[in-house]
């Protein structure tokens, strides 16, 4: 935690299992660090939901890719004014069919073109 490298704290975030550690790592002022947090598992819903909503589109996308959330959080990312939030929520194969339906209709045409080709992939 004391040293200064950013990459040794973000991959101190990714992989801690202690709860006091990655709960400073989450508020930590660096994206890089909190990008590292999103991607834990062990993070708590309460710091999910926190970084769903976090400044930086490198922490949203990697809450996405690495953890599960709930639907509440994942509308929220549907409208997220990242094209590469929406997208890799479009990609991803764990994501709700509502949401997909929502990412259908996104105003990128790789957003959308991206959901409906994950919808089809299911049927």
């Amino acid at each position: 935690m004391d040293d200064e490298s950013s990459e040794v704290k973000e991959n101190l975030a990714a992989h801690t299992a202690l709860p006091d550690v990655l709960a400073t790592l989450v508020g930590h002022s660096d994206p890089k660090v909190r990008a590292g947090a999103a991607q834990n598992p062990r993070t708590t819903p309460e710091q999910r939901h926190t970084l769903a909503r976090d400044s930086s589109a490198l922490v949203r996308a990697n809450l996405l890719k690495f953890v599960e959330l709930p639907e509440e959080d994942l509308r929220l990312l549907a409208r997220d004014k990242s094209i590469n939030v929406r997208w890799w929520l479009a990609a991803w194969p764990d994501t709700p069919d509502s949401i997909l339906e929502i990412l259908k209709k996104d105003s990128n045409e790789e957003v959308a073109e991206q959901a409906k080709v994950t919808l089809k992939q299911r049927k």
